[in-house]
């Protein structure tokens, strides 16, 4: 997975909600050790 459109609904709602817990948007999520399992939001 490397495209934010191919996350699950459940993981966007779930990095919107820490957006707006932080006030700072989130950039990049790891869905794995790999420098290519970075998504970049």
């Amino acid at each position: 997975m490397k495209k934010d459109t191919e996350l699950p609904a459940t993981m966007k709602t779930y990095i919107e909600f820490i957006n707006k817990y932080l006030g700072v948007p989130v950039k990049y999520v790891s869905n794995g050790p790999g420098r290519d399992q970075i998504v970049h939001l």
